[in-house]
């Protein structure tokens, strides 16, 4: 079957889409995510056109703006492989296979294809700026404000993450960080801005790309 969402391939049984993480509707039609009173966007990462999901679990080191900064910069300075060690999605993942939403196989094609997606990613992410400002370019993160969910965000959020992986999910806490990225090179400057929500979930914090 393929992700009504991304196109990408799915294995039969998944619970979902192992490319953007929109839920396969136990092998059916994609169904669209739920959002909160906020507006919540799931998907639409700043400087790509399709909209996809994407669900970033960091280590607890630190807060949820240092979970931002550590994201960014797997993004802009590494690979598709420092980008999933950075995202961790394999703790939700295990977290299913030990539910049996997911079996062993379907997490191994998971990890491998979200790599090669990862590696894409930062390859035109890294392209585009050095398009913008040269080969010889550095840039500096700026935390805007960090701000706290209501605990019926917090509701919301769970109920949307046991759509997405078929299990139930306890959220300890949870930001709407936004921040500012500053392009310098010998080609030019670029600035940009975006924001991340960023959830804590068995100490690990979990940010959802926007």
């Amino acid at each position: 079957m393929f992700c009504g969402k991304c196109g990408s391939s799915v294995p039969d049984g998944l619970a979902v889409c192992p490319t953007c993480g929109a839920p396969t509707g136990n092998g059916g039609d994609i169904k669209p995510a739920k959002k909160i009173s906020k507006g919540i966007i799931i998907g639409a990462a700043a400087a790509v056109a399709v909209m996809v999901l994407v669900v970033v679990l960091l280590s607890s080191r630190g807060g949820p703006e240092d979970a931002v900064v550590n994201l960014l910069d797997a993004q802009f300075s590494g690979d598709g492989e420092d980008v999933y060690d950075a995202t961790n999605w394999d703790v939700v993942y295990r977290l299913m296979v030990e539910e049996g939403k997911l079996d062993e196989d379907g997490y191994e094609y998971i990890k491998e294809i979200s790599i090669d997606k990862y590696d894409d990613r930062c390859e035109w992410r890294q392209d585009r700026f050095e398009d913008e400002c040269g080969e010889d370019r550095s840039y500096e993160i700026e935390i805007l404000s960090s701000k706290e969910f209501k605990n019926s965000d917090i509701r919301q959020w769970e109920e949307d993450l046991e759509d997405i992986s078929g299990i139930e999910i306890d959220i300890e806490e949870g930001y709407d960080v936004s921040y500012k990225i500053y392009f310098e090179g010998e080609d030019g400057d670029y600035e940009g801005e975006g924001s991340f929500y960023v959830l804590k979930i068995d100490g690990e914090w979990l940010i959802f790309l926007g």
